[in-house]
C-alpha cells in the first residue's frame, strides 16, 4: 500500500529538498536558481516548530516559510521570515497541517544542509539525522497527532496480516 512518511526528531528530510526554487512571502513556490524549497513537513496537532542548524546566509539575510493546508495548496499562513544560522520556534496556526520553508536562499553557495533540523516543540536540540517513520498507509494516518517526543506510532494500534507457507519459513529451509 502507498505510504508517507514523516521525520522521527528531526522532520526535515534534506535528500527531498527542491534545488532552484524558493518558498516565496506569498506562500508560493518560485524558481530562483539560488534557492532551494524544503519537502512539506507534517505540522497538524503540533503547538509550535523549532527550526536550526541552517547555514549561514549569502547575499539574501533571510529565509522564508509557509503554513499550508491538508490539501497542501491553501496557504494558511506565509509571508515571515527569520535569519539563517539562527534559531527561531514558529506557533503552528490554527488549519496547519504542512509546513514548508527555503533552507538555502538566495544563497550563491554551495548548499548544507548537514545541520539543519526542523522538530516538534520550542527547544533546539542536538542535531540528529531525519529517520522515516510512517504517517500514513494507503491514506490512513499511522497516528495524525505524533507526540512531541519520539514515540511509536503503532503503540495502541493493532494489525492483522495474512500469509502463507512463505510467510514462515523454519519448515521449509530449517532456519528461523
Amino acid at each position: 500500500a502507498p505510504v508517507t512518511y514523516t521525520g522521527q526528531k528531526n522532520l526535515f528530510n534534506a535528500a527531498n529538498v527542491t534545488a532552484g526554487y524558493e518558498v516565496y512571502g506569498d506562500g508560493s513556490l518560485q524558481p530562483e536558481s539560488t534557492s532551494s524549497a524544503s519537502d512539506f513537513i507534517w505540522v497538524d496537532g503540533q503547538p509550535s516548530i523549532t527550526v536550526s542548524g541552517l547555514q549561514a546566509a549569502g547575499a539574501f539575510p533571510d529565509v522564508y516559510g509557509a503554513f499550508y493546508a491538508l490539501d497542501k495548496t491553501t496557504v494558511i499562513q506565509s509571508g515571515f521570515t527569520w535569519h539563517p544560522g539562527t534559531t527561531t520556534t514558529f506557533s503552528v496556526p490554527l488549519g496547519a497541517s504542512w509546513f514548508r520553508f527555503s533552507p538555502k536562499q538566495r544563497n550563491a553557495n554551495a548548499a548544507n544542509y548537514s545541520a539543519a533540523q526542523v522538530e516538534y516543540g520550542t527547544t533546539a536540540t542536538t542535531y540528529a539525522a531525519y529517520e522515516a517513520r510512517a504517517l500514513t498507509v494507503n491514506g490512513s494516518y499511522v497516528d495524525k497527532n505524533y507526540a512531541t517526543s519520539p514515540v511509536s506510532g503503532a503503540v495502541g494500534k493493532s494489525f492483522l496480516s495474512f500469509g502463507d507457507s512463505k510467510t514462515e519459513t523454519a519448515t521449509l529451509t530449517g532456519t528461523t
